[in-house]
């Protein structure tokens, strides 16, 4: 398994089931905001850590050092014992083979350490995974972590070996033209993918490439060889890399006890959040980037006046050389120094035999806008229908749609309005509450659950009158609709308010939330809570079944396929009696169209033939991931109901490469 590839691969599962209520802070914030509980009156609830916990401001990303990771023994096994207290069911058993696997990826950042084939100690962790793994969830044990040190030994023998071919292969580089140097220390240095290069002779290559630019540009060439030197092959003595063999299993222990969890120390922060759609506005001095002997080449996205290809040798000081992925991204993204507004980059450019010294605006006000919300529309008997594709759920999410059917209304009033939440993989959920308070203005939306009991109700906010859709909706979904999407179809759904067509939905009804672990060494992004809808039926594992299926392609997985998915819970029906009810679609005479997806086309024939639509379990070929059928009526009246409020809160989801 390659460094860096497992992690890929699992952030690519939570990227496609974007987290259903996903509640983090804003990319640096210290700690959540914590939304205030149901009232008393409200269904039994219980007082979840996450939820208990105030929120402390704001943190900066922490500069990173270069140093690996290290956790002691009594402080990994704090955190271990942590994320087992938060999750929201009882966990089952991590599987040690899993678990070894994604040690071996996170244990190693440049394919030198245990994922290169000729490496150890993937073989090594996997014979001790069982005992690492009882050694770990020894929460109440004062006793040595003897399995980390044993691996720690090991890991001290096998890259001090490294670092002599490293050093024997550096010095005996003969010499050679600055040009051909230069080219050479601009190549990319380590694998993508899998880790298929001998980890000697990765070490002896880099160590040639080095030592080559050492003899023809010394003044350059001297602070990122040693940097490269320091952190590729550590002088660690066996305790301190068992301290790094902890944090690694850490950081392995969490996403495989929790598939959309993770871990990160401080230096690393940004990659719990990479995917998260607000720090997509946030200001970042490159967008790709490729790591090299040296430093780190810009591939794409350079911020003025960096250029593409610029071989960035140092960022406000901190060389670029050995680095981690993730800590280059988060150097890309660190705050200036106190009080000033610029960062300072130290490159080479072209074949120079100077390096240039740039200043970087970093301003940070910036924000930096996405793909606007935009509807179309699309012929409907004797006018139109106003289909609004909503690709992910962005905490502008119910102002931008507000504003289109604003801009609808000015127009000409369509005679309906088709949600189309297919490939959406979530977002925001206050981005999700607010687009469902325009169709349903102030409902009770969402129970969350922890450990069987309720924390809290969800609630929709109610803009102005003139704000909200009082016409047909009905809302186009997929097998890749998920999380926050869910949301939006499920409230709808639930409520009657207008029917689903397309696909069975992803079915990830989970909370994710974000904090600064216990021992204050690094970031954990936990599920702690499940979603019922507002009828009360589990979301989680189960999803949404539409109305009408659609013929749509079918997905290889689900969320109920991901191990250590937890299952999930049924709430209370929390729907007002008095917001139930469709508005029923028009006729359209058999007038649709035309439309540039036939799917499109296929949903608003099957909505213009004004005969309701209400779908069986019987008739469903998904029967084992619909939910109950038919749905219980509500159980208060308006009056009746407490109140509740809506949880201020924002997901993290997607992809980081390492």
């Amino acid at each position: 398994m390659p460094a860096g590839h497992a992690f890929r691969q699992l952030v690519a599962l939570v990227a496609v089931a974007a987290c259903a209520a996903c509640r983090a802070p804003a990319p640096r914030s210290k700690q959540m905001p914590r939304p205030g509980l149901a009232d008393s009156s409200a269904p039994a609830k219980i007082d979840t850590p996450a939820l208990a916990e105030a929120a402390q401001g704001e943190r900066p990303l922490k500069m990173p050092s270069g140093d690996a990771p290290r956790l002691s023994c009594a402080e990994a096994r704090a955190i271990v014992a942590e994320v087992r207290r938060r999750l929201p069911t009882e966990p089952a058993a991590v599987r040690a083979s899993t678990f070894a696997d994604l040690w071996t990826d996170w244990f190693d950042p440049h394919g030198l350490w245990s994922a290169a084939p000729d490496a150890p100690l993937a073989d090594a962790v996997q014979a001790r995974a069982s005992s690492f793994l009882a050694e770990l969830e020894s929460s109440g044990s004062s006793a040595p972590c003897e399995v980390a040190l044993g691996l720690g030994g090991d890991a001290k023998r096998w890259v001090d070996g490294l670092r002599s071919v490293f050093e024997q292969a550096r010095s005996d580089a003969p010499p050679t033209r600055y040009a051909r140097a230069l080219a050479e220390v601009n190549e990319a240095s380590f694998e993508d993918e899998a880790a298929t290069r001998p980890a000697r002779q990765l070490a002896a290559e880099l160590g040639l490439r080095v030592g080559q630019f050492l003899e023809a540009a010394p003044e350059i060439a001297e602070g990122p060889a040693s940097a490269a030197l320091s952190r590729l092959f550590p002088d660690l003595s066996a305790e301190q890399w068992s301290e790094v063999v902890l944090a690694a299993a850490v950081r392995a222990y969490v996403p495989a006890i929790d598939p959309h969890g993770e871990w990160a120390p401080l230096e690393e922060e940004w990659a719990l959040f990479s995917g998260d759609p607000i720090d997509a506005t946030e200001p970042t001095l490159w967008g790709n980037m490729q790591r090299t002997p040296i430093g780190a080449r810009i591939l794409d996205a350079p911020r003025a006046p960096l250029e593409l290809d610029d071989l960035v040798l140092s960022v406000d000081g901190v060389l670029t050389a050995g680095l981690s992925v993730e800590q280059i991204e988060q150097l890309a993204r660190v705050d200036p120094p106190r009080g000033q507004s610029m960062r300072a980059v130290k490159v080479l450019r072209g074949e120079r035999p100077t390096t240039l010294d740039l200043l970087v605006a970093f301003p940070q006000d910036e924000t930096l806008s996405g793909e606007p919300l935009a509807g179309t529309r699309v012929a409907y008997g004797k006018g139109a229908a106003l289909v609004i594709p909503v690709s992910e759920i962005g905490d502008r999410l119910g102002e931008d749609l507000a504003e289109v059917l604003a801009n609808a209304r000015e127009e000409e009033e369509p005679l309906g309005v088709v949600l189309d939440l297919r490939g959406n993989g979530g977002g925001s959920t206050d981005g999700a509450a607010a687009a469902i308070g325009l169709f349903l203005p102030g409902v009770p939306s969402f129970p969350l659950i922890h450990r069987g009991l309720v924390s809290e109700v969800m609630r929709a906010p109610a803009p102005d009158a003139d704000a909200t859709w009082k016409g047909p909706v009905a809302v186009l979904v997929d097998g890749y609709t998920a999380s926050a999407a869910e949301m939006i179809a499920g409230a709808i759904d639930s409520y009657g308010r207008g029917p689903l067509l397309g696909a069975h939905t992803f079915g990830k009804g989970c909370v994710q939330e974000y904090f600064d672990d216990h021992s204050g060494q690094g970031v954990l992004r936990l599920t702690t809570l499940l979603v019922a809808l507002p009828d009360g039926s589990p979301l989680q594992q189960v999803g949404l079944e539409p109305e009408w299926l659609l013929g749509l392609p079918a997905v290889n997985e689900r969320e109920a396929d991901l191990v250590g998915s937890p299952k999930g819970a049924a709430g209370p029906d929390v729907r007002y009696r008095a917001a139930m009810g469709a508005i029923p679609w028009p006729s359209a005479h058999g007038r649709v169209g035309p439309c540039e997806d036939a799917a499109v086309c296929r949903a608003l024939a099957r909505l213009g033939t004004g005969v309701p639509i209400r779908r069986s379990r019987a008739a469903n070929p998904e029967a084992s991931h619909a939910r109950r059928a038919p749905r219980p009526r509500p159980v208060l009246s308006d009056a009746e109901h407490p109140a509740h409020g809506f949880t201020q809160s924002r997901e993290g989801r997607g992809t980081s490469p390492r």
